[in-house]
Parts: structure tokens; C-alpha cells; sequence
């Protein structure tokens, strides 16, 4: 079989400008982070509803007149304020998520930008793997100031919940180091140091009267628990168990009412309780 000559593979009525194919032409974006240069197909951060799609349609201020931003290599998009490696975990996720190895840290690098540039499908996929590690790797558990200094930043209520569900366990070493590293108030210490006492009294099955009003509990709270946390006022839902909280007539003291439940779910709805104004402003929309 002949092979077809150099000159039948160029058709002469290939028109003067061809048009870009629709499957496979790949509009490259260059960029760079801290002195590097990233190329990387447009598609994969052009995604509707990012602050890169935003940026696409308003266009970007660029050092030439003739060249757009990020179209060459010479006029690159210059992203301040960003780490290489950061932005280079980054577009694991974004592009080539199934080619390479995706770590801890990555994870988190991923779930930062993912969030400052809202990239919300990705944001949820970053913390979801995130949360499977910690089913996996028992140091998450010996630091609840990432949990919570992450969740304020990036509006996870469940992360700032087991924060504090960590520095209310009693066999926790709650010193002033972890409440400094976990960026706690001094209220918020008292309300934590408050709901150890709880859980405490939980598990031994005895409840004192308050040492302030020297009034006994009154149990006229409740709070529903579930795995992926603690919502109020539903005292009857699928899969739900119900904790009864109490408090003193001046508020100084919480107890959680008598039940098998483990400390964990208690101090979850204690913490829900004590920590209602602070959650809510995290809580999703």
C-alpha cells in the first residue's frame, strides 16, 4: 500500500486562519509564582464561578500592549503571595490529579487555594480526603489547633467542633501551650475547661450543685448528635440521638444528662451548646 505523499496530508483548501478543533486544542496559560513559570491547559482553572473564570472574562492588566496576560511565556499571569509549592499541589488536584501522588500536605495546600479561589468542587473533594486520614493516621488526633485554626480560616464548622471535641477530652493535656497553638480566648479556655468538667461528671455519674448558686441542674437543653456533628432543636430524627444538657440557675455550670453515650457525642453536644455564637458564624449556607 503507498503512503500518502507529504502534500496530500495539507489540504489546499485549508482555509488561511483554521479554526481550533473542539475536543483536542488546548489553550495553554502561562503563569508564574515566586520567580517560577507554570504552563498549564486554561481549561482546567477556567472553571465558571472561580476567581480564574472571573479573571478570564474581565481580563487581566498586562506589561504589553500586544500580548495578553497569561498568552506567552514573556506576559505570564503573576500570582503574589503564593508559594511554589503550594501552587504546585494546587494544580495536582486541578489537573493531574490521576497521574501523580497526592500527600497529606498536598491535600491541605489544595483545600487552601481551593477555597481563596473557590474552587468549591474541589475544596470538598480536598477535605473529604483529608477527613479519610483521619481514620488512618492517629496524629491528627494530637492536633486539634490545626483543626481549629483551619476551620475558622476556611469556614468548616465539623473541623473547629473536633478541635475543641480533642481539647475536651480529659485525658487531653490542656495546657497553655495547646490553647495558645489552637488561638483559644481566655473565655473560650474557661468554656472548654468547663465542658471538661462536664464530660468528667458524665462519665462518673455524679453532678455536684453549683459552687456559685449552690443550685443543682436543671435540665431544659437539648442537642441532637450525629457523625458529622451536633444540630439543635430536632429532637427526633433518623440516625439522631438526643443529649440532654443542663445548666445552674447563673449559667456558671453545664452537665450532660445521664446516658450511655460515649464522652465523645457528649462533649460534642456540650460544645455545641457552650460554643452556639462562635459555630454559627461557620455554619454552611
Amino acid at each position: 500500500m503507498d503512503r500518502p505523499s507529504s502534500s496530500s496530508i495539507h489540504s489546499s483548501q485549508s482555509p488561511l486562519c483554521p479554526v481550533p478543533d473542539m475536543a483536542f486544542f488546548y489553550e495553554p496559560v502561562y503563569i508564574e509564582v515566586s520567580g517560577t513559570l507554570f504552563c498549564v491547559p486554561r481549561e482546567y482553572l477556567d472553571v465558571p464561578g472561580t476567581t480564574f473564570a472571573q479573571m478570564f472574562i474581565d481580563g487581566t492588566p498586562s506589561h504589553s500592549d500586544t500580548i495578553a496576560e497569561g498568552s506567552h511565556r514573556s506576559n505570564p499571569i503573576h500570582l503574589d503571595f503564593i508559594g511554589v509549592g503550594s501552587f504546585r499541589s494546587f494544580l495536582k488536584g486541578a489537573w493531574r490529579r490521576n497521574s501523580v501522588n497526592i500527600s497529606r500536605d498536598d491535600w491541605v495546600a489544595i483545600l487552601c487555594l481551593a477555597h481563596l479561589w473557590n474552587f468549591t468542587t474541589l475544596k470538598k473533594e480536598a477535605q473529604e480526603n483529608i477527613e479519610t486520614g483521619w481514620l488512618t493516621d492517629p496524629l491528627w488526633e494530637q492536633d486539634p489547633g490545626f483543626f481549629i485554626n483551619f476551620g475558622r480560616k476556611l469556614y468548616i464548622k465539623e473541623w473547629i467542633v473536633k478541635g475543641y471535641t480533642i481539647l475536651a477530652d480529659p485525658s487531653y493535656s490542656l495546657g497553655s501551650t495547646a490553647l495558645s497553638m489552637a488561638g483559644l480566648t481566655e473565655s473560650q479556655a474557661i468554656k472548654l475547661f468547663r465542658i471538661r468538667e462536664a464530660v468528667i461528671q458524665h462519665q462518673c455519674r455524679k453532678h455536684k450543685d453549683c459552687s456559685t448558686c449552690r443550685q443543682s441542674a436543671k435540665f431544659d437543653l437539648s442537642a441532637n448528635s450525629r457523625r458529622s456533628g451536633v444540630e439543635h432543636g430536632r429532637r427526633s430524627q433518623p440516625r439522631h440521638t438526643t443529649v440532654e444538657i443542663a445548666h445552674c440557675d447563673c449559667g456558671d455550670s453545664i452537665y450532660a444528662g445521664y446516658s450511655n453515650y460515649s464522652w465523645g457525642v457528649v462533649a460534642n453536644a456540650l460544645i455545641e451548646v457552650m460554643f452556639k455564637d462562635e459555630l454559627r458564624k461557620y455554619e454552611a449556607d
